[in-house]
């Protein structure tokens, strides 16, 4: 326990803090200098959780009731710094509620706290302060996007196998998502490593195989429910994923 065996100095810590706190009260009335609202502080935390660089910037820009600070010790640069911390603080637990790993945000935390001790000037202290949130807002974004970008992918996969039976054209596609073919195809061959394209003609192909296998479908009415253009088209495009014609698919796994 803190000074354990010690009550003096622990009843001495205790009268000294209310001594400060009174102070300080007496100060800021007297002064009518109110610490900034708190409601203030929780949209500046939001914009970082959310990744929303404009919602951020409108917080900062908000007409504050209180002073811009408070006052963390008697030096005014030492109180910056200090602030300055308290505000990387407060930014690097926002990001890892929007979804930021706690070792990354604590490790741009530790950088820019670093960097602030060796800041001359409280208007420096407070510019990197306010850079780290940006930073930490615009990191959030890309992580919550990432996100976005792996729901696309697997709402993709859901549409193709909906209509596998269909052409499925890479522009038909992309207008079911209101996206650009271009984005979709790039995004796509991005987040699995397989061009949108080829992936498409391989659920094709595994579909096959399962009709090959587990129904007496001619290959020709297999080929023309998943709209290949031809029969040999087909052919071509079982045998590259396959590795063996449709024909020999069949007599080796048929069930």
């Amino acid at each position: 326990m803190l000074w354990d065996g010690n009550v003096s100095k622990r009843e001495q810590m205790r009268r000294d803090i209310q001594r400060k706190i009174s102070q300080i009260n007496m100060e800021r009335r007297e002064m009518e200098l109110p610490h900034n609202p708190y409601d203030q502080e929780q949209r500046e935390c939001l914009s970082i959780e959310q990744g929303d660089r404009e919602a951020l910037k409108r917080a900062l820009a908000e007409k504050r009731t209180g002073t811009m600070t408070g006052k963390l010790a008697d030096d005014p640069l030492r109180s910056a710094k200090n602030i300055g911390i308290v505000i990387l603080t407060l930014a690097s637990r926002a990001a890892i509620r929007g979804g930021m790993d706690p070792e990354t945000s604590f490790t741009i935390e530790d950088a820019y706290a670093q960097q602030i001790e060796k800041l001359q000037t409280e208007e420096e202290v407070d510019r990197v302060a306010r850079e780290a949130e940006f930073y930490y807002t615009a990191e959030v974004a890309k992580l919550r996007q990432a996100r976005r970008d792996d729901d696309l992918t697997a709402r993709c996969k859901t549409y193709i196998q909906q209509h596998i039976q269909e052409p499925l054209r890479l522009n038909g596609i992309a207008k079911a998502f209101r996206l650009s073919t271009d984005y979709l195809s790039a995004h796509f061959s991005q987040i699995t490593g397989v061009p949108l394209k080829e992936y498409i003609l391989q659920e094709k192909a595994r579909q096959a195989a399962d009709l090959l296998r587990y129904t007496d479908y001619p290959i020709n009415v297999i080929s023309s429910y998943l709209s290949f253009s031809s029969q040999s088209h087909f052919g071509q495009v079982f045998r590259k994923y396959m590795g063996m014609t449709p024909k020999i698919y069949r007599n080796k796994y048929k069930e």
